[in-house]
């Protein structure tokens, strides 16, 4: 875990806002790029990879409590299962 998505991480726990670099929350929704990767929504959390399954974007999923984010052989993985629908939401 970077020290760009520990720090905007611990801001979106705390409800708070923080913007470092490409990476942003409000308190309730993490944005990399301005890509919704990561939001809060009725006392559930939902993330996603937007479609861009890249270093950083697992970078920032995987600074969450019990999220692995992976990719193998073009595959993308969350917490060892195969993750289809990486694109869209996916409660955790």
């Amino acid at each position: 875990m970077t020290k760009t998505a520990e720090r905007v991480i611990e801001a979106w726990d705390n409800r708070s806002f923080c913007h470092i670099n490409n990476t942003s929350t409000d308190g309730k929704v993490v944005y990399l790029y301005g890509n919704k990767i990561i939001k809060r929504e009725n006392g559930k959390v939902y993330i996603r990879t937007a479609g861009y399954a890249t270093k950083t974007t697992k970078d920032r999923l995987n600074s969450l409590k019990g999220v692995h984010v992976y990719t193998s052989k073009g595959i993308v993985y969350l917490n060892n299962y195969e993750w289809d629908n990486h694109k869209e939401w996916t409660e955790i």
